[in-house]
């Protein structure tokens, strides 16, 4: 007996000791933990976290440091938890972008405030509100390898893909087929085009141009739909909140 016959022996064993309701969590957990970390017995976890942090540095280099652009036209919602997001109080912190770490580090280097002046002069002072339109790469990874499945043959769909993160995070961490990002900005789709090309994730990986509500056989066709507060903040004018729940 070979050293691959003896190891799955002993795997079976430890099956076998297992209460048949309980081993399909346990498979599915084994893919989670070793299948997806490991491709092909190599064992790949730091290239795949490098190349999300990666793509967060490159799409940095390209894009305004609050990662908002020209062409967008932004809605802050006026009811509801995020009716506090008031423009002149309100600091667009991408999570994609930075971590917690450099925004504190943002604030040391006097670059980034958390505070602002309610009485100019006073120390009357309230904190800023920050908020994100991407799911920082930790929050993504935690998506991709704990709360779904095992997604082979499966296909992803995130709605206001923006730059991308979701996307990228699919690609490393499952062997979704296709992965499919649907932006409704022209400028954002030419970034993510930009940072999927240069990281070679094309193979998996397309951006579609339009108005999700253009998009409904997309959308209808997909496995996982990904909505990241994407109709809480509006970013084109043409859109409201009661036609996107309608869709």
């Amino acid at each position: 007996m070979n050293q691959e016959q003896a190891q799955r022996e002993v795997y079976l064993e430890l099956l076998s000791q297992i209460d048949p309701a309980h081993s399909a969590p346990f498979i599915l957990w084994i893919q989670r933990r070793y299948l997806i970390a490991n491709c092909a017995g190599v064992h790949v976890a730091e290239a795949v976290h490098k190349n999300v942090a990666d793509s967060g540095i490159t799409c940095k280099t390209i894009i305004p440091g609050d990662a908002i652009l020209p062409s967008e036209n932004i809605i802050q919602p006026t009811k509801g938890e995020n009716a506090d997001c008031r423009p002149e109080t309100t600091v667009h912190v991408d999570a994609f972008l930075y971590s917690d770490c450099d925004i504190d580090q943002l604030v040391e280097e006097g670059k980034l405030s958390r505070n602002y002046c309610k009485a100019c002069g006073s120390r009357d002072v309230a904190p800023l509100t920050f908020i994100s339109h991407s799911a920082s790469g930790r929050r993504a990874q935690f998506i991709f390898r704990n709360m779904v499945p095992y997604m082979e043959g499966k296909s992803v769909l995130d709605v206001g893909s923006r730059l991308g993160v979701m996307l990228y995070a699919a690609h490393a961490f499952t062997p979704a087929n296709p992965i499919i990002g649907i932006e409704i900005n022209p400028d954002f789709c030419q970034l993510q085009e930009n940072v999927i090309k240069h990281f070679q994730m094309d193979d998996r990986i397309k951006i579609m141009n339009t108005d999700v509500r253009n998009a409904a056989e997309v959308v209808s066709a997909m496995d996982v739909v990904i909505l990241n507060n994407v109709f809480v903040v509006l970013h084109c004018p043409s859109m409201s909140r009661s036609s996107c729940g309608n869709f």
